[in-house]
This record gives structure tokens, C-alpha cells and sequence, in this order.
């Protein structure tokens, strides 16, 4: 119970500051949204690196839980006062915002799978867990392919 209430507390926090930022200025949220895939970017590398090198599954767990907390976040980046930049470049093409359902269900199976491949290093299931880091992969490219610049 207490983790779902944090899970539920760390979700309103982070969609109230990327509002509460959107509001006030685009250009902040778009900064905001390329810092966290900036880190999602890096994070799946060492998450990658992790399983390379033949890493404790503890290690590789601490780093898909950090994955796991930046793909969550990345969902709540996308308010429509940040569809039109003031100053600040952004590769996020306006069918975000035109088809927000299919961007939803896309960054709705990228957060399941990178769940998924917590529960799958915490149950230590090796199987599952090459086969979700694929699809955490793909995710990311199904996305960039129809949303991103």
C-alpha cells in the first residue's frame, strides 16, 4: 500500500510541475522534456552497459527503476502550451498534441514494458528480461518515428 500511495504522490507531483511550468513558459516544459529523455537516453545505455558487463541483477535493478521513474514523467512533458516553443528549438513534431490518443497508448506501453522489466529483474527472470529490453528499445523507436523531428 505505501507504494502505491508514493507511486501515486510521485505521478501528481510530476504532472503538477510540468503544468505549473507549462503555464508559465513553454520554453521551460521543453527544456524540462529534453532533460528527462536526455536521461532516459542515458539511463537504457547504462542499463545496457549493466547487462554487458555482467552487472549484479541489484545493480541493474536500481538502474531500470531510474529508467522506470524518467519514463513516467516523460508522459506528463507534453501539455498543449508547449506545442509551440517561444525561443527554444524542439524536435517534437505537432502530431503529439493532434493525435494525443496514439501518443498516449505509445508512452502508456513504454512505461508497461520498462514496469515490466523491473518486475523481471526483481524476480531475477533473464528470459524476460532480454526480451523486455527489446521492446523498451522499440518503444522508443516507435515514437521518435511518427512524434519526433
Amino acid at each position: 500500500m505505501f507504494r502505491l500511495k508514493l507511486f501515486l504522490f510521485f505521478i501528481f507531483f510530476s504532472f503538477g510541475s510540468a503544468t505549473m511550468l507549462s503555464a508559465a513558459n513553454p520554453d521551460k516544459i521543453i527544456l524540462e522534456r529534453q532533460d528527462n529523455f536526455k536521461d532516459i537516453k542515458d539511463t537504457f545505455k547504462a542499463l545496457g552497459n549493466s547487462f554487458k558487463n555482467k552487472a549484479p541483477l541489484e545493480k541493474s535493478l536500481a538502474i531500470a527503476k531510474d529508467l522506470h521513474s524518467y519514463a513516467i514523467k516523460s508522459a506528463t512533458l507534453f501539455p498543449a502550451s508547449s506545442k509551440t516553443p517561444q525561443s527554444v528549438e524542439s524536435d517534437a513534431l505537432p502530431i503529439i498534441w493532434e493525435d494525443s490518443n496514439d501518443f498516449k497508448k505509445k508512452s502508456d506501453s513504454f512505461v508497461d514494458a520498462v514496469n515490466g522489466l523491473v518486475s523481471s529483474l526483481e524476480d531475477g527472470d533473464t528470459m524476460e528480461i532480454v526480451e523486455l529490453t527489446q521492446k523498451i528499445g522499440a518503444n522508443c523507436k516507435a515514437c521518435h518515428k511518427v512524434y519526433r523531428n
